[in-house]
């Protein structure tokens, strides 16, 4: 270790040897040359002696970098593919969106008078709309990071929501 790491160490021992308490899965960093190592150790006082004298410290190390590393990119990946999904997610309505609203141009352009036809263009472009947003609302609340809440919900909701959600995901596989 290097002095500045050794003389944490030699206190944390100390304090160890001090209140007989036993220190588990503590991470320390270790610097070295070649960059940061983490190791995780557990430290247990030897039984003390009948004047109560502890005469030492068991401590075994275990070097954690490259598990905690391979941890790091497997959430760097996961949160890839949650990118790379919601983005599908969003742009759904988006594209819908836009194709709406270039029909009701069109049929405006044309000096169409049906106002039915792009009354009902308008409609989808909002629904289309609400859906874009009430998708983010939901990532905005898994996002959160609170107590699980529990609250009553309408079956048919969350079964419709259910069958978007394999939609998107079937037609992204195909």
């Amino acid at each position: 270790f290097p002095q500045a790491q050794a003389t944490v160490l030699q206190f944390s021992h100390q304090s160890i040897l001090d209140s007989g308490a036993p220190r588990l899965g503590e991470l320390v960093e270790l610097s070295t040359p070649h960059g940061s190592r983490w190791l995780q150790m557990d430290r247990i006082p030897q039984p003390a002696a009948a004047d109560g004298w502890i005469p030492g410290i068991l401590a075994v190390a275990q070097d954690i970098t490259e598990r905690l590393r391979a941890a790091r990119e497997a959430r760097l990946h996961t949160l890839g593919e949650m990118a790379a999904g919601i983005a599908h997610e969003i742009n759904q309505p988006l594209t819908a969106v836009a194709n709406y609203s270039q029909a009701a141009r069109r049929r405006l352009q044309s000096g169409s008078t049906d106002i039915r036809k792009i009354m009902d263009l308008l409609t989808k472009i909002d629904d289309q709309a609400q859906r874009a947003g009430q998708i983010i609302r939901r990532i905005r609340i898994l996002s959160r990071r609170s107590d699980s809440l529990y609250q009553a919900i309408e079956i048919n909701t969350l079964i419709r929501d259910g069958v978007d959600l394999a939609r998107a995901d079937t037609r992204r596989l195909d």
